[in-house]
């Protein structure tokens, strides 16, 4: 099974379709001469592993493409159902070697899209008049409509990720004041013993970074092994992406140095004399 498209000879461009080996279709590819197809990156790698499809014969079942066509290029991928969606063997027959009754014309502008409709519609009417015309719209508004689901999704998980940082922070802030409230007899002795406000702060925020970077080694660990999962929901983006990682890794390390920082403050104004009386 492979996706069919009709298509003219201008539309790879204007859909900045990349051509990867071979010719694009041209205006000589007319009916009455020999028939020619497109095919993809993806129907190239299924169908033809191990060998050049240039060249080579193909029939398809659609058009009047059954009794065989000569594959002439290969084009770069194209999602034609949901943005997430995985790429799939698809096949490009020209307009000018097969006739259908359906056509959807793609127009590029520099500006508005929606300012040229008027234009496309008369234009589309002076050539075609009994043909209707329907379902105008901005390439912007079907990528919308074909990434809503993904959108949703990565907001949702977004909004997560925000909620467990947030615990994260917590639970830092609040371990890390729990050992400097067990510690103040220490810290009271360090300081008495010449131990200057600076060092204390470095070694309380240095056990906070610690207990950060564990809890980071361990969710990395999970990540790697959890992040299969959602491959399906990925767009041109791997599970292993280093600079994603990179990211996440020093975000959850600013908020270890955050949730640590303030602990290590009131540690390091405590008073020796006070913290000893109390101890």
């Amino acid at each position: 099974m492979v996706g069919v498209h009709w298509v003219s000879p201008s539309w790879f461009s204007t859909m900045r379709v990349p051509l990867k080996r071979g010719r694009l279709f041209s205006e000589t590819d007319r009916l009455g001469t020999p028939k020619v197809v497109l095919i993809n990156e993806e129907a190239a790698r299924q169908y033809f592993r191990g060998e050049d499809p240039i060249g080579k014969k193909v029939a398809v079942y659609q058009g009047g493409f059954h009794t065989g066509a000569e594959v002439i290029g290969i084009v770069g991928d194209v999602r034609f159902g949901t943005i997430d969606s995985t790429a799939r063997p698809d096949v490009y027959i020209s307009f000018g070697q097969a006739r259908i009754p359906r056509m959807m014309i793609f127009a590029r502008t520099a500006g508005d899209p929606t300012a040229i409709a008027a234009s496309v519609r008369a234009g589309i009417r002076a050539s075609a008049p009994r043909t209707p015309i329907y379902d105008v719209q901005a390439m912007s508004s079907r990528v919308a409509s074909a990434s809503a689901q993904a959108r949703f999704s990565a907001i949702l998980l977004g909004l997560f990720a925000a909620i467990a940082l947030s615990l994260a922070v917590m639970g830092i802030y609040g371990v890390m004041s729990f050992a400097v409230a067990q510690r103040t007899r220490e810290i009271g002795i360090r300081m008495a013993l010449g131990a200057g406000r600076r060092r204390v702060l470095g070694l309380v925020v240095r056990e906070g970074v610690i207990l950060g970077g564990v809890g980071v080694a361990i969710g990395l660990a999970a990540a790697l092994a959890l992040t299969r999962v959602m491959r399906t929901m990925l767009f041109e983006v791997t599970t292993t992406d280093l600079a994603t990682y990179v990211a996440m890794v020093a975000v959850l390390a600013a908020a270890a140095l955050v949730a640590s920082w303030i602990p290590a403050r009131r540690a390091a104004k405590v008073d020796p004399m006070i913290a000893l009386r109390r101890g």
